[in-house]
């Protein structure tokens, strides 16, 4: 849990305005509140914040969230797993031009 707090802290950290707050306390708190962090309006801010990247940048965001979350890959398998989904997501990014349009199937 707190692995994907610290990644999702860390992707915050790097938007304007810092929408899931500067502070890892902040967003530890909605999680504490009993509120899922993908209800906060924090966290659909940065999402919108997100998709407005260049793709360069947030491959770069997400390489470096995964470096940061890298350190806690022995305490759990789940780490290991979301290590796992963000780089594949990551090479995604990076090959989308070579991925087939599946609407034009």
């Amino acid at each position: 849990m707190f692995a994907g707090l610290h990644f999702l802290h860390h992707l915050g950290l790097m938007l304007p305005k810092f929408p899931l707050g500067k502070q890892f306390r902040e967003l530890y708190s909605v999680c504490l509140s009993g509120n899922h962090v993908c209800d906060s309006e924090g966290y659909k801010e940065s999402l919108q914040l997100l998709r407005m990247m260049s793709l360069d940048d947030l491959c770069t965001l997400l390489e470096s969230g995964v470096g940061l979350i890298a350190e806690w890959k022995d305490s759990s398998s789940e780490i290991g797993k979301l290590i796992s989904d963000v780089q594949s997501f990551i090479h995604r990014l990076k090959n989308i031009e070579e991925e087939p349009d599946e609407s034009l199937e």
